[in-house]
């Protein structure tokens, strides 16, 4: 099926490059605000943060490069609401 629409959409990039994947989740309007609160107003961190302490033994720690990575994309989402 990939190979379909790679072909449908020749320069169309795939979205679950490396380690991270693309989810979708169903959540309450609590759980959201849960989870925006733990990852200081990031609900995918928050997401994150929540697994990796309910389930932290088993679990990879996050690598420096993917959290200078994440802190890269915060501070320049942060410039950008700045600058509007």
């Amino acid at each position: 099926m990939a190979d379909k629409l790679d072909e449908l959409n020749p320069g169309r990039r795939p979205k679950n490059r490396g380690r991270n994947k693309t989810v979708n989740l169903r959540m309450s309007q609590e759980e959201i605000d849960v989870a925006r609160t733990l990852g200081n107003g990031n609900v995918s961190m928050g997401v994150r943060w929540a697994v990796r302490f309910a389930h932290d033994r088993h679990m990879r720690p996050v690598t420096l490069t993917t959290l200078l990575r994440s802190a890269a994309v915060l501070a320049a989402e942060l410039e950008a609401t700045k600058r509007v």
